[in-house]
């Protein structure tokens, strides 16, 4: 498939984006240059780790203000404010910690950390602005528009070895694992009530006795494409952007931006959720790196029985499996240096218990239709991911920093988010809508309990008494979960989510974009 070639209206559109990064860029260059200038150690600014965690530790809240106009700026205010550093000045991967740990750790706002949060920013306002339809493109994207951006740039990122072209799924596993995985994640709705919008992140959603609303009909992707043309020529009338840092003139004021990204949607994949999600799927390709060459090293390349090399889709060389399970654990401080706890939850679980932690990792990043007996570089991604998700989950919603999720925290953290899905599950995996709060709250119980779906009649006959039982106080229940036991939840949600048959989706995917022909100005 060829592209028509680029319009002005997206050129332009991407020189804003790209002067918009500059000026935030531009802007962190000077304030801490000013600031470093001053302070003591300035000359030990490379000197190793121990300075560059000291530096980053006294830049904290130091910084010069950003400036109140332009969307860029308040964009990156934004996430000063509401987000969590996720980065140290010496290690690309993100950093997952208690909130109490980040002082110790040198976790702060600083230049290394807001400079990396700017190319996610960036990233996120590229995506949302080419294929969000929403009134205002920073609100979210949709799964469908997701799904249609990976469509979109398949044979790209395949020809990049970012995409795997075995996957068909991509953007909506991935839209499923922002809304539920990430540090900011909110839910999802399910598909029969739609709920655009709460107050806060851990309020209740209403009682399904209120009238539902109507299920919403599934747009094409070709439907799509055009309202995105449409709001292009709608736009192209606009002149809402100030091309020198982005300034809102009079016809589109910024007073409800800052809103508009801290409000939660659980109908569309928001601005934070985004950003964490980028930030971890980097993240993971650097994790993934790590391990494939740290197995590699202690086990060699496997070999088939022919005397051949065993190598993936792109001819990359395999790993056997139970090489891979022997050195896991010794591998941790390598290739999870940004979950201290994580490593420290799998070296105190010894004997059977730690090798069921190893076979849940390896058996979630397996994908269904390769030899068991091996393991890819491709698996080994989709498994930092899998750590990364769980080690999230943990340090939200682990208030007390225990390092368990209470039934308590359970019932007023994690159920409001993961509500949505088992609505959703329920509905396309059993083809039954749960109508009643009593059996939502069972199921949901019930994952959690068991580490897996519902599966057969027994299940389901237990989740109903369940709900009979417990009625709809959900204190009621003794749950709580560590680490172990949300990378089992997380393996059950993956496995009823991921692709069944090595299929492609619709064809209507495939069909080529519709440009005006008076707009096209580069290409064949």
């Amino acid at each position: 498939r060829q592209s028509p070639g680029l319009t002005r209206l997206v050129l332009t559109r991407a020189e804003e984006e790209f002067y918009g990064w500059v000026s935030v860029q531009k802007h962190l260059d000077e304030g801490y240059s000013e600031i470093l200038k001053n302070l003591p150690f300035q000359s030990e600014l490379y000197g190793g780790e121990r300075s560059s965690r000291t530096i980053q530790q006294n830049l904290e809240g130091k910084m010069k203000p950003f400036p109140k106009h332009g969307i860029h700026f308040i964009e990156m205010d934004h996430i000063v404010r509401f987000t969590d550093p996720l980065y140290l000045p010496n290690d690309p991967t993100a950093m997952i910690v208690y909130p109490s740990e980040r002082k110790s750790l040198g976790l702060a706002h600083g230049i290394h950390s807001l400079s990396r949060s700017n190319i996610l920013r960036a990233l996120t306002r590229l995506l949302f602005r080419g294929y969000s339809t929403q009134k205002n493109f920073m609100e979210g994207i949709s799964e469908e528009e997701l799904q249609d951006f990976y469509f979109d740039n398949r044979e790209l990122g395949t020809d990049l070895e970012v995409f795997d072209p075995r996957n068909s799924n991509v953007g909506e596993r991935a839209f499923m694992e922002g809304n539920l995985f990430t540090g900011h994640s909110d839910g999802m709705n399910n598909t029969v009530r739609e709920v655009l919008e709460m107050p806060s992140h851990f309020v209740a959603l209403p009682e399904p006795n209120e009238k539902p609303a109507k299920v919403r009909r599934r747009v094409s992707a070709i439907q799509r494409r055009k309202m995105r043309a449409e709001k292009e020529r709608q736009e192209r009338k606009l002149d809402s952007m100030d091309r020198s840092y982005g300034k809102a003139n009079k016809k589109g004021p910024l007073e409800s931006i800052a809103d508009i990204y801290e409000r939660p949607n659980r109908r569309l994949l928001s601005f934070k959720e985004t950003l964490d999600l980028i930030a971890y799927m980097y993240s993971g390709g650097i994790l993934r790196d790590r391990m494939y060459k740290f197995f590699v090293g202690k086990c060699g390349v496997a070999i088939s029985r022919e005397g051949t090399v065993v190598v993936d889709y792109s001819k990359i060389p395999k790993i056997e499996r139970s090489c891979v399970e022997r050195y896991f654990i010794e591998g941790t401080d390598l290739f999870f240096i940004g979950m201290p706890n994580m490593i420290k939850y799998l070296k105190k679980r010894t004997g059977p218990a730690q090798n069921e932690i190893v076979n849940v990792f390896i058996e979630t990043s397996k994908r269904f239709d390769e030899p068991n007996e091996y393991i890819e570089q491709s698996e080994l991604a989709f498994l930092a991911m899998i750590a990364q998700y769980s080690e999230a989950l943990m340090v939200r919603f682990d208030t007390n920093e225990n390092q368990i999720i209470s039934n308590e925290e359970i019932w007023t953290y994690v159920y409001p988010v993961f509500r949505g899905f088992i609505h959703k599950m329920a509905l396309e995996k059993y083809s039954r809508n749960l109508t009643d709060e009593g059996d939502v709250r069972s199921t949901f119980a019930f994952i959690v309990d068991h580490g897996k779906l519902p599966e057969g009649n027994f299940d389901l006959i237990k989740i109903w008494l369940n709900s009979l039982f417990h009625f709809d106080d959900s204190m009621n229940w003794d749950l709580s979960m560590d680490r172990g036991d949300i990378i089992k939840v997380f393996s059950a949600v993956v496995r009823a989510s991921r692709d069944t048959d090595p299929k492609e989706s619709s064809k209507e995917h495939l069909n080529a974009k519709t440009y005006e022909p008076d707009e096209v100005i580069y290409g064949p």
